[in-house]
Formats: structure tokens, C-alpha cells, sequence
């Protein structure tokens, strides 16, 4: 099978060398193969998002600005989560990067807020810092632990203590009806985390309400 490209941009003519180094030359201008998805160009994809998410200078909400436009971080997040799937995406809380172990929490969170909180004692020990820009309005530098934890009160507020129609990082839950109790205990045994943990009362008033 003989595959022959035609574009104003690339040499013409019959000669096979010709036509193979106008291959090379349109790889080199798109950056992508073009006979098809492989195994390889996969990988390709997949290596390049984790980098680009890795390397990103903040964690950023799904939707930022004034007129709430898709972050190109989340973005990429979301394209990373289509090409690997779901369980393997959650499977980067392991990982050494800060930016990914928050994504992977998020979609953890919105699976199973029980396996949420346990991944959140598993970083007890953890004292990294991880930048963050909400809305492109509240930008700044947290511990990653505080992050996760004030991601988690919010998670469990929506879920047990609102109920209903929730939007939570651009998702729409339609959560069962409220259940006040189950939220006191969860709140309960979040803050009883804080405080063996040796974050102050005072984080969590200035931080979560």
C-alpha cells in the first residue's frame, strides 16, 4: 500500500524518496503520526500530558475567569483521563508529583469520599507545598495536605449536609437527599485528623465554612 500526501507545503513528484522524506517532513510539522493512532503515538500522547499537568506552575478549577472558560491544565487532565482511564488515572495519589496526586484525590473524592478520607490519612506525613489558582481570582501557596483536607470538608458539606443539584469542580451531582448526621460525623472525625495532625482550629475557621 502506498501512501502519498499532497499539500502545498511539501515537495511533489513520483520519485519514492521524494515522497517518503515528504512524510518525515510532514511528521516533523504536525507532530503527530499520520497512519493512525499506534501503540507508540499512545504512549506518546500519554507521556506528554503527564508532563505538561506535572509541570504546570498551579492546580487551577475547571473553570476560570469571568466568563468561566475551560482551564487548559483541566483540560489536559481531562484528555489524560480519556486516554488511560479512570482507575489507572487515580492511581497517580502515588505519585511524586504534587499536581497529579491533587487531580487523582479530586476523582477519588467524587468515586468514594470513605476511600477519600483514607488516602488523606495516608499522607499524614506529607509536608509538601502545592500552588493553586481557583477561578483565576484566589491564587497562593498551601501544603498539599491542607489542600486535599479543604477540598474533602467541601466535598462531604455538598454531599451530606446541601444534598440535591450540587456543581462541584464543573460536574454536576445529583446527590441523595441530605443527611445531617452522617456530615457531623464525617466533620467530626475530620477535624479530630486536624488536630493529631497538628493543624489549628484556627485554619480550619479562617479556612472552611
Amino acid at each position: 500500500m502506498e501512501i502519498i500526501i499532497r499539500s502545498k507545503y511539501l515537495p511533489s513528484g513520483n520519485n519514492k524518496s521524494m515522497r517518503l522524506l515528504s512524510i518525515v517532513f510532514a511528521f516533523l510539522i504536525w507532530g503527530q503520526p499520520i497512519l493512525g493512532q499506534t501503540k507508540d503515538s499512545t504512549n506518546y500522547l500519554i507521556n506528554r500530558l503527564y508532563l505538561k499537568i506535572k509541570s504546570s506552575r498551579y492546580v487551577q478549577s475547571k473553570y476560570i475567569g469571568c466568563y468561566g472558560y475551560l482551564s487548559e491544565t483541566y483540560q489536559n487532565v481531562d484528555s489524560l483521563k480519556a486516554a488511560i482511564g479512570l482507575e489507572s488515572f487515580t492511581d497517580y495519589f502515588n505519585d511524586s508529583s504534587v499536581n497529579l496526586k491533587y487531580y487523582a484525590f479530586i476523582e477519588i473524592l467524587a468515586v468514594d469520599d470513605n476511600l477519600a478520607f483514607e488516602k488523606l490519612k495516608s499522607i499524614s506525613q506529607n509536608f509538601d507545598s502545592i500552588n493553586f489558582d481557583f477561578a483565576g481570582q484566589f491564587r497562593g501557596e498551601i501544603s498539599l495536605k491542607e489542600l486535599l483536607i479543604w477540598e474533602y470538608l467541601s466535598y462531604i458539606k455538598a454531599k451530606y449536609y446541601l444534598g440535591g443539584n450540587c456543581l462541584y469542580h464543573g460536574r454536576v451531582y445529583l446527590f441523595d437527599k441530605k443527611n445531617k448526621r452522617v456530615w457531623r460525623q464525617k466533620k467530626k472525625k475530620t477535624y479530630n485528623f486536624l488536630t493529631k495532625n497538628g493543624i489549628p482550629k484556627e485554619w480550619i475557621e479562617n479556612n472552611y465554612h
